[in-house]
């Protein structure tokens, strides 16, 4: 380069393209973040065949098999079932963490069966 000024100028050119390609590799990224809920449904969808998983008895990797449903969020609906805070749809959707939509989503996959001691036991009938 024959002058300063046309250093400069080429190292901003350089930098702003290399911006770009982050950029664009990043938005690309995202997209297949994006799409990958859907695949994961699909797949739960068949593994379930038809049926919803109990949100009483389901473990961790059940709940986390959810799309939308990461480790944290798993662990505190864990948590607030054995704190026996998740007798309806609207106490699960007051876990922290826990919005409209994937509170749709988790209602896709998951039921919340009557609790125990509100089935007859076999004394009563």
């Amino acid at each position: 380069m024959k002058s300063p000024k046309a250093a400069v100028l080429f190292a901003v050119v350089l930098l702003g393209m290399g911006l770009l390609a982050e950029r664009e590799r990043h938005t690309r990224a995202s997209t297949a973040v994006r799409a990958l809920p859907n695949a994961a449904g699909d797949e739960l969808d068949a593994r379930l065949g038809g049926r919803k998983m109990d949100l009483r008895r389901a473990d961790a990797l059940a709940l986390r098999s959810v799309p939308g449903l990461g480790p944290s969020l798993s662990r505190r609906l864990i948590e607030a079932r054995e704190a026996g805070r998740l007798e309806s749809w609207a106490d699960v959707r007051a876990v922290p963490g826990m919005g409209p939509r994937r509170l749709e989503t988790l209602q896709r996959y998951a039921d919340i069966a009557p609790a125990r001691s509100d089935r007859l036991s076999p004394t009563s009938r």
